[in-house]
């Protein structure tokens, strides 16, 4: 018998077994010659290669969070060779961050032709106005002739910069970031800035509607939420005079700023456990997964300005204060990261303060003459007991701040009106006439601090006022018609007249004004087209006419006018025919809301008249 001396073959490279022993299943021994394998030499068979090339079984990823991050990393290298093969969005993540990791990707620098770019093609399906003429590229389509130049883009950021951020320090931005960086990172923002900061009429009220129906795509139908809305939102509704006018638009935006807080859970701490998984799920719902001093500041703005508006507009509420916001409040004191801060802290404080007296006015309001007279003197005295405690602990760097002691002499105005929101019918008790005319005057000498304090602005600071200022302009002249029209025995109405001169008081107004119309820079306004300071100036010349127009306290006809209005019968149309409220244009929306007369228009008495 003759034995086999050659060598046997070798085993075929896993995966490459033949086509004859894939499917019997057999391990494929290839032969040393190279011909064919040693089973299908043995059975006289064509050795072919198998037709597919068999792979290794991946590794099982039982974790979710591990395949989400998986698909998103191939999103984002799909994204990044889409970008290097189409120069118009290669600089899509370029530019400088201004907050923090977890802020939303910009979607800046996207040219306005969506149909080509398929970057900005998933950012938005569809234009909202008719293409921006701007040269640089942008997310959101503007009307025409409406963006200011690059020039007036700088002049603009830098007046909201300087001017405008101490009235209301929700944020605040370094000394090098241009507005060009500002447009690039945040679109949004840098848009409701340039609306607020311009000083022409027209412009602002085409940025404006551009920028009301981009929030209502953004937020309502593409139901996004991330730093840039509701950072541009605070912006918009902050000095929104000229933008928000008529009541109900105000209190909209101000519930959509809760709105975005609360969907991006700002309100509160950040969950203990990791979200990663669920925030993959809901992109357009960015939460972040820590918490930043920028992310505590603006969920204290959010209560700031929402508290300020439920205080004017009693149909709108407030963010809810909470154990958390109390933390924010207090680590942000501590830690003073911006300048502006420590200013923050007090002016919330004292918002504090004033939101207080809404139920207490309430509840007055509800009790019976006697009962009201009895206990307005405890609440007055434990509301100004905190008073004193806030503006004692006022450092003394900032007691000269003339902004914050505007907003102390409004808390004051406050506590001690509450005695004219008692039922219409009460008179000043002489059990309890002595608490109630020093509440009465304390008011009064209030009121008078503040327009002085007002009066001390230097023009250019009317630059930068915020709209809570100018609501609080307009409440204390109303107010202030409301101490001259105060029928009782116990009270002296011309005194009103000798400490406070409305007429004198709003001359000083316009003139300011109309020197920052002469003297401020960038209106580049057409022949006929309005700016924003003389517009102001009118609306204050109407509301001097009106104070002019009252009759002497002691004529005993503002008994007569004041019957008008506790008449029940008599609707909006009665009231503005007479001589208690100014008559303004019908189309002055803008006096109607700041000067505290949306309740009238609609149909509600005035706050002050309650």
């Amino acid at each position: 018998m003759e034995l086999n001396t050659t060598s046997p073959g070798r085993p075929a490279p896993y995966g490459r077994a033949c086509l004859n022993c894939s499917r019997a299943k057999c391990k494929c021994i290839l032969r040393n010659d190279g011909e064919c394998c040693e089973r299908c030499h043995r059975l006289n068979k064509e050795c072919k290669p198998s037709p597919t090339v068999r792979k290794r079984k991946s590794r099982v990823i039982f974790s979710q969070t591990a395949r989400l991050e998986q698909k998103l990393d191939g999103l984002v290298s799909l994204l990044k060779s889409t970008a290097r093969s189409n120069p118009a969005s290669e600089n899509v993540t370029s530019g400088w961050n201004l907050t923090n990791a977890n802020a939303p990707t910009p979607t800046s620098n996207v040219s306005s032709d969506r149909s080509t770019d398929p970057v900005s093609a998933c950012l938005s399906l569809t234009p909202l106005t008719p293409a921006s003429s701007a040269t640089s590229r942008f997310p959101y389509a503007l009307p025409r002739d409406v963006e200011p130049t690059a020039e007036e883009a700088e002049y603009y950021f830098e007046m909201f910069r300087k001017q405008k951020l101490k009235y209301f320090a929700f944020t605040y931005f370094p000394e090098d970031i241009t507005a060009q960086q500002l447009r690039q990172e945040r679109p949004f923002l840098w848009l409701c800035i340039m609306a607020i900061s311009s000083t022409v009429v027209s412009k602002q009220l085409g940025l404006g509607r551009a920028i009301r129906e981009i929030a209502g795509r953004e937020i309502l139908v593409e139901g996004e939420r991330h730093l840039d809305l509701i950072m541009g939102l605070l912006c918009f509704v902050g000095w929104g005079q000229y933008q928000v006018y008529g009541g109900p638009l105000l209190t909209v935006f101000s519930h959509l700023c809760i709105s975005l807080t609360l969907d991006m859970e700002l309100h509160k701490p950040a969950p203990k456990e990791s979200r990663a998984a669920a925030c993959a799920i809901h992109t357009k719902i960015q939460v972040p997964e820590t918490r930043t001093m920028e992310h505590r500041r603006l969920a204290l703005a959010c209560y700031l300005l929402s508290s300020i508006t439920a205080t004017f507009h009693h149909k709108a509420e407030c963010l809810s204060w909470s154990r958390y916001l109390s933390q924010c409040l207090q680590m942000l004191e501590d830690v003073k990261e911006f300048p502006s801060d420590e200013f923050f802290v007090y002016q919330i404080r004292l918002q504090r303060i004033i939101e207080k007296t809404t139920p207490v006015v309430i509840q007055i309001q509800d009790m019976e003459p006697e009962e009201s007279n009895r206990l307005i003197g405890l609440y007055v005295r434990a509301l100004r007991s905190q008073l004193a405690e806030v503006t004692s602990k006022i450092p003394s760097h900032l007691a000269g701040n003339l902004i914050l002691q505007l907003q102390a002499l409004s808390t004051e105005v406050a506590i001690s009106e509450i005695p004219l929101h008692r039922t219409p019918a009460a008179p000043i008790a002489s059990e309890s006439a002595f608490q109630i005319i020093e509440c009465l005057y304390s008011c009064l000498q209030a009121i008078k601090s503040w327009f002085d304090i007002f009066l001390k602005f230097d023009p250019s600071e009317y630059l930068g006022i915020s709209m809570s200022v100018w609501k609080q302009l307009g409440g204390k002249v109303f107010l202030l018609y409301r101490l001259m029209a105060l029928d009782d025995p116990a009270w002296d109405r011309d005194l009103v007249r000798r400490t406070a001169n409305l007429s004198q008081i709003l001359d000083q107004i316009t003139t300011n004004l109309q020197h920052v119309a002469a003297t401020a820079g960038w209106k580049h306004q057409l022949p006929g087209q309005e700016d924003v300071f003389l517009q102001s100036t009118k609306v204050i010349g109407m509301l001097k006419a009106w104070a002019e127009s009252i009759p002497d306290a002691n004529s005993g006809a503002s008994n007569d006018q004041m019957q008008v209005l506790e008449d029940q019968q008599s609707g909006p149309e009665q009231l503005l025919a007479s001589a208690i409220f100014p008559s303004f244009d019908q189309n002055d929306l803008w006096s109607k809301d700041i000067l505290g007369l949306w309740d009238i228009y609609s149909g509600r008495t005035f706050p002050y008249m309650d």
